[in-house]
């Protein structure tokens, strides 16, 4: 059975790895918003509130692992994304 620091450790885990996977999707579509067909003011308005959720993302993240890792952890996974992406 798993004690209590273990089961903290494990849930804290889970929920970076979700969090970095909503960041990624988050820039992934801000990225492809640079792309689309959307044009002017719309496609502006899109990717400032996919880069605002990033932010909030961020900022739950660094509650979980601190400032200067949940900085690392998010360009890494902005830099995978964008190997995915292009």
């Amino acid at each position: 059975m798993l004690n209590a620091r273990m089961r903290r450790k494990i849930v804290s885990q889970s929920e970076v790895a979700n969090l970095l996977a909503r960041i990624k999707e988050e820039y992934e579509s801000a990225i492809r918003g640079l792309s689309g067909p959307a044009s002017g003011a719309n496609n502006h308005l899109f990717i400032t509130r996919r880069m605002e959720n990033m932010g909030k993302l961020n900022e739950t993240l660094q509650g979980i692992v601190g400032k200067e890792q949940a900085m690392i952890l998010t360009i890494n996974t902005m830099s995978h994304s964008e190997q995915d992406v292009f």
